[in-house]
């Protein structure tokens, strides 16, 4: 597959997957041997982990939730996605019990495909700002002159 073909694959899955809660595209655009990292999480994640993700965080903690796509950049066989994430908190994230705000806070993934499916990547997300905006965290001091 080429860098054009990587990059409609991924903005699919964003657009259908993710935006329009679709979890049957993750067997469609992830290999059955994925295996994903992030901070948040200690072990590497499988394709079970995002079925579960799009379930708890898309379906219960965010609901209304939407991706958007900031920059989307192929080279090779990896795709970068610079995202921001908007919604209403409406569940337990974190220890945070449901607090009705309006979020928004950015990352960015990093996807790497073989033959037209995600077989590896890494997602780096603003956790800071969204535990600052639940109240979770107080906001940064300001410095006085």
């Amino acid at each position: 597959m080429n860098e054009a073909d990587n990059k409609s694959i991924i903005r699919r899955f964003i657009e259908e997957g993710l935006n329009r809660r679709n979890p049957a595209l993750i067997e469609e655009v992830y290999s059955t041997d994925y295996v994903g990292h992030d901070p948040d999480r200690p072990l590497p994640r499988t394709v079970a982990d995002l079925h579960q993700g799009m379930v708890s965080l898309l379906g219960k903690v965010f609901p209304d939730g939407q991706y958007t796509i900031e920059r989307l950049v192929a080279e090779d066989e990896l795709v970068a996605w610079h995202w921001i994430f908007r919604a209403t908190h409406q569940d337990e994230i974190m220890g945070v019990p449901a607090t009705g705000k309006q979020i928004a806070f950015g990352g960015i993934n990093i996807f790497r495909l073989e033959s037209g499916k995600v077989v590896e990547d890494w997602v780096y997300r603003d956790t800071t700002s969204l535990m600052r905006q639940l109240g979770a965290l107080p906001a940064p001091q300001q410095v006085q002159k």
